[in-house]
């Protein structure tokens, strides 16, 4: 039965209206407009206190026996670089990143300089980041409904996007560590040209090449997950500048990320209304070309330049195997992406069970929107608190998600929560990896963290299990993952 106009959809039924989607977008742009107010704020009341009571640089500050120098989270809420605390209450602060000499003895002119320097950096690459992104998330509304659109049945579809995952772990693996021998802006340029390759084979409806464009567009994702932030952080850490300033880039990338992401999903509405569904991936290649071209200005930077990416691979191996730290992380980070890579595949068919549902590109700008709710969210509350909170508010989104299976405008609002989640959890991570990962071996270690992920989405998704049992795996593997957050900031008090 036809959802009355002004009335909300929250009866079992197919699908959700499309009302209702834009209810949603209005509602989730409202936050954003609110948590950008708020974070204005905030930023206005810390230089405030920086300029009339705060000297960074201070030489007494640094000379205090009784005080250690660190970053306090959350570091994206103040442009302070440093605060003095007590031994006894550093100690009890979560997480806590001494400062390394080299910052210790930056003149205020040279702290200047090469923070300038580092901004104009980050602008490029939040650029291209966000390019290479939206790229991705143009296929992101239609990827299970274009292959429905060649004929491919849901055992079909879930083979096809298995076998990205099994390149992924077979070569991606490979590929992303051969980054820190041949570079790391050479290995984002091929990323750039891999993805055009694969976005191109979906015009085709051979079911081989869309295997093979799959494939080929997955080795691609292993170099966008892995060379882009370890191009910026060798960058950071070459110029020797304070850590809140690597993760307010990574906070700023996620957030165009995430504007990208909304417009994606829009413009991959737009398109496909009008073209039909292969012309969002179509769109995606002159943009990949054009990112290849910024990519021109970037410098090189490499990781072990004497070690060939199997020797580099095993020397990340055991880097991870020597850190109980980092054991722990990658148990935690491992399970929540592979969650993620469930329900990518998992969110078209359970909020629309006909398979014709108008408003994916709009649902899509809503998901998308959610995560930079929660990206924004590190700059307003302790990284401490977030690191755990983030699991508790997936966990709860995929039982709300399980319980109210039938009534699908409440899956889809569960299914917002989760990408809020996502949001926070891209936005935290990328900087404690910072501090656990040399740059040398930073790709390495990367890619073995990729490894469990495919493991897990390959393995799952070929059980031929249903939309909702699937949704059950959601709920253990975020328990599971939830466990090795606690664990981990176990690990770290216990380890200052």
């Amino acid at each position: 039965m036809a959802v009355p106009p002004g009335e909300v959809d929250l009866v079992p039924g197919e699908g959700v209206p499309l009302s209702n989607s834009l209810i949603c977008l209005a509602v989730s742009i409202v936050i954003v407009v609110l948590e950008l107010h708020y974070i204005k704020y905030k930023d206005a009341v810390d230089r405030y206190i920086r300029e009339s009571v705060f000297t960074p640089n201070s030489k007494e500050a640094f000379e205090e026996e009784d005080s250690v120098a660190v970053f306090v989270s959350p570091p994206t809420v103040t442009d302070i670089p440093v605060t003095v605390l007590p031994k006894e209450e550093a100690k009890t602060s979560f997480p806590v990143v001494k400062i390394k000499p080299c910052v210790e003895q930056l003149t205020e002119e040279e702290l200047g300089r090469r923070s300038s320097e580092f901004e104009g950096i980050q602008r490029e690459f939040v650029l291209v980041y966000a390019l290479c992104y939206f790229c991705d998330f143009l296929k992101g509304p239609y990827n299970v409904i274009l292959y429905q659109y060649h004929g491919l049945s849901l055992k079909q579809i879930a083979f096809v996007l298995t076998s990205g995952n099994f390149a992924s772990l077979m070569v991606g693996t490979f590929a992303a560590a051969a980054s820190d021998r041949l570079g790391r802006r050479f290995m984002c340029r091929v990323y750039c040209v891999l993805y055009s390759i694969s976005m191109l084979s979906k015009v085709s409806s051979n079911y081989h090449i869309l295997i093979a464009g799959r494939i080929v567009g997955s080795v691609g994702l292993s170099l966008l997950f892995t060379s882009f932030e370890s191009w910026l952080v060798s960058v950071h850490g070459s110029l020797g500048l304070p850590s809140y300033m690597l993760q307010n880039a990574f906070a700023d990338a996620f957030f165009c990320q995430s504007v990208s992401a909304v417009v994606a999903g829009v413009v991959a509405q737009s398109v496909a209304y009008v073209c039909g569904v292969v012309a969002p991936f179509l769109v995606a290649v002159p943009i990949a070309l054009f990112a290849f071209y910024r990519l021109g200005r970037w410098s090189e930077n490499y990781g072990d330049v004497k070690a060939n990416p199997f020797l580099s691979l095993k020397r990340g191996f055991a880097v991870i195997y020597t850190s109980k730290g980092l054991q722990l992380l990658a148990l935690c980070e491992t399970t929540f992406e592979a969650c993620i890579g469930l329900w990518v595949f998992l969110w078209t068919p359970t909020v629309d069970s006909t398979g014709r549902q108008s408003s994916f590109g709009v649902m899509f700008s809503v998901y998308m929107i959610s995560t930079m709710i929660g990206g924004l969210l590190c700059r307003l509350v302790s990284v401490p608190t977030l690191l755990v909170t983030v699991h508790f508010l997936f966990l709860i989104s995929v039982v709300g998600a399980v319980l109210l299976y039938r009534y699908k405008t409440v899956v889809f609002v569960c299914y917002c929560l989760i990408e809020m989640s996502v949001g926070i959890f891209f936005s935290t991570h990328p900087t404690v990896r910072s501090g656990l990962v040399e740059d040398a071996t930073r790709s390495s270690v990367l890619s073995w963290f990729r490894v469990p992920i495919n493991l897990l989405v390959f393995t799952l998704l070929n059980l031929n299990l249903t939309p909702r049992q699937l949704l059950y795996v959601l709920v253990i593997l975020q328990s599971v993952s939830g466990l090795g957050m606690l664990l981990f900031r176990r690990w770290a008090n216990s380890s200052k």
